[in-house]
C-alpha cells in the first residue's frame, strides 16, 4: 500500500470497513398516511429496491417481491427495513411502509458491483428507487465512498435514499455524505406520533 500511495495516479486512499446496519421507523412523523389519506399516493406505479435480504414470504408483503443479482437469503434487518418501505399492514396495519403499492424489488449483499446491480436494477426492471440501511463504517467526512456513490447515481439516473446510522452525533455512512444521495436521519419517536 506504501508503493501505490507514491502512485500519481493514487488521489487519496481511505479504511475499508464492513457494512452496519440502521433502521427505525416514523410513518406518521415522517407524513406517509397524510400524502397518502390527502393524496392517495402508496408507491404505485413505481418500482422500488431493498439492498438488503429480505424474508420475501412474510405475510406484510403483498405480490411478488423480486431477487436482483442475489443468492436471495433474507436477513432480519432487511425484512425490518422492506416492512419500513413497501410492507402492506397485512396482519396489523401499524406496520403499513411508506410505498406499499409499489413493485417489490431487493438484493442481499453484494455479489456483484453496487454499479453492475445499479444498471440491472435501472435497465432491466425500471427502478427508479433503492435504499440501504447500511454502509461503510461512520465517518464525518466526504470519503472516496461518497464520490463512488456520486458517480453510481448520476450513471444510472437512480433516486438513493441512505441511512446515516444510529450514532445521534453527526458522523454518519460514507454513502451518506454523497451530494446526490437523499441521506435519511431518525428521530427517537418514544412510540407515538407526537
Amino acid at each position: 500500500m506504501l508503493e501505490a500511495a507514491g502512485f500519481d495516479e493514487v488521489l487519496w486512499i481511505d479504511r475499508w470497513s464492513a457494512p452496519e446496519e440502521d433502521v427505525d421507523n416514523a410513518r406518521i412523523q415522517g407524513g406517509a398516511n397524510y400524502v397518502e389519506s390527502q393524496g392517495g399516493y402508496s408507491g404505485a406505479p413505481l418500482n422500488v429496491h431493498i439492498y438488503e435480504g429480505i424474508d420475501t414470504g412474510h405475510q406484510a408483503f403483498s405480490g411478488p417481491v423480486v431477487n436482483v443479482r442475489s443468492g436471495g437469503a433474507s436477513s432480519g434487518h432487511g425484512t425490518n427495513t422492506a416492512g419500513i418501505v413497501f410492507g402492506d399492514g397485512t396482519g396489523n396495519p401499524q406496520f403499513r411502509g411508506l410505498a406499499p403499492d409499489c413493485g417489490k424489488f431487493f438484493t442481499n449483499g453484494t455479489s456483484t458491483s453496487r454499479y453492475t446491480t445499479f444498471g440491472n436494477l435501472v435497465n432491466t426492471h425500471n427502478v427508479s428507487h433503492t435504499t440501504a440501511s447500511w454502509g461503510g463504517a461512520r465517518t464525518f467526512f466526504y470519503t472516496s465512498t461518497s464520490a463512488s456513490a456520486d458517480d453510481m447515481i448520476f450513471d444510472h439516473d437512480l433516486a438513493w435514499t441512505q441511512s446515516q446510522s444510529n450514532a445521534g452525533n453527526q458522523d454518519s455512512r460514507p454513502e451518506a455524505w454523497a451530494k446526490n444521495v437523499f441521506s435519511i436521519g431518525g428521530v427517537a419517536h418514544g412510540n407515538n406520533s407526537s
